[in-house]
C-alpha cells in the first residue's frame, strides 16, 4: 500500500508522521540562523562589509539541512512524475538561491561594502545588486514551522484517541469474592478484576482463571482472537470476546502497555 500511495503522488501527506522532535531541532537551528540573516537584509545600516558572502553558507544550510524533508519529498515525487507543494518549495528556495549567487559572483553584489537598499520594484540597473538569500532561508523556516505544528499536532491526536480506546471501570473482585465497580484510574497492582465476554480488560496483568479469546487487534492488527488461560498475559484495552476471566492487575496507569 505504500508503494502504490508514492506512485499516486500521495506521498504529499508524509510530513504527518514525521517526527516532531526531529523537526523542532531543524526548526530551532533554521530560526536561529535566518533572524539575523533576515534583519542584515532587510535594514541596510546593519549590512557590514562581506555579509552578503556571509549570508551565502547560512542560507544554505537552512535551505539544504533545514529544508531536507521537503527536498527529499520532492525528489520522491520527481521519480513518480508528480508534483505537489513540495515541489514548488523547493524550485523556490533554490531559484533564490540560484539567482542570488550568481549576483554574488557575475553580478554587482559581490563588491565589498555593497549595501542592499528595500526597494519593492528593483531597478534593472540595481537588480544585478541584489541577493535574496534571506527569501530562501525565511520560506524554508516558516515551512518547516508549519510542518512542526502539523507533527505535533497529529501525534496529540493520535495519543487522544489511542487513549479513549482504554476501558473507564472495571470490576474489582475483593478478598470475599464480592465484585464492585472502580474507575480504572483505582486499580492498584495485585488487585484481581473481572472481565466478562464482551468486556475490554481495564488494565495489563495476569489471567489467574477462566480461559477465553481475547481480540487484541488494537495492539497487534491482527483480527483472529488469542486463546488466554490462566497463567497467561493480557493487555489492557483488549477485548475479551467469550468466556469470564480474572485477571491478577500487574501495571497499571502509565505502566501499561497502551499508555507506553
Amino acid at each position: 500500500p505504500a508503494e502504490h500511495g508514492a506512485h499516486d503522488g500521495h506521498d504529499h501527506s508524509e510530513h504527518l508522521h514525521a517526527d516532531p522532535d526531529a523537526l523542532r531541532t531543524r526548526v530551532a537551528v533554521s530560526a536561529a540562523l535566518t533572524l539575523p540573516l533576515l534583519f542584515v537584509s532587510m535594514i541596510s545600516s546593519l549590512q557590514f562589509d562581506y555579509w552578503q558572502w556571509i549570508s551565502l553558507p547560512v542560507s544554505l544550510i537552512v535551505v539544504l539541512w533545514g529544508g531536507w524533508p521537503i527536498h527529499t519529498a520532492t525528489w520522491k515525487n520527481i521519480k513518480h512524475g508528480t508534483l505537489t507543494m513540495d515541489t514548488l518549495v523547493t524550485v523556490g528556495t533554490f531559484s533564490a538561491l540560484a539567482y542570488s549567487t550568481y549576483n554574488l559572483f557575475f553580478g554587482m553584489a559581490g563588491h565589498v561594502g555593497m549595501t542592499m537598499e528595500f526597494e519593492l520594484i528593483p531597478s534593472r540597473e540595481a537588480s544585478s545588486m541584489h541577493v535574496y538569500f534571506e527569501t530562501a532561508a525565511v520560506v524554508t523556516t516558516l515551512i518547516m514551522l508549519g510542518r512542526w505544528f502539523e507533527a505535533r499536532a497529529t501525534r496529540r491526536a493520535a495519543i487522544e484517541a489511542l487513549m479513549k480506546l482504554g476501558a473507564k471501570e472495571a470490576t474489582l473482585l475483593g478478598e470475599d469474592d464480592h465484585e464492585h465497580q472502580v474507575a480504572v484510574q483505582e486499580l492498584q497492582p495485585g488487585d484481581r478484576i473481572v472481565v466478562r465476554p464482551g468486556e475490554k480488560i481495564a488494565t495489563d496483568g495476569v489471567v489467574e482463571s477462566g480461559e477465553s479469546s481475547v481480540d487484541m487487534s488494537m495492539l497487534t492488527g491482527e483480527s483472529a482472537p488469542v486463546d488466554v488461560r490462566p497463567g497467561d498475559d493480557v493487555t489492557g484495552a483488549t477485548l475479551n470476546t467469550s468466556g469470564r476471566l480474572v485477571v491478577l492487575a500487574t501495571r497499571v496507569g502509565r505502566d501499561t502497555a497502551l499508555a507506553q
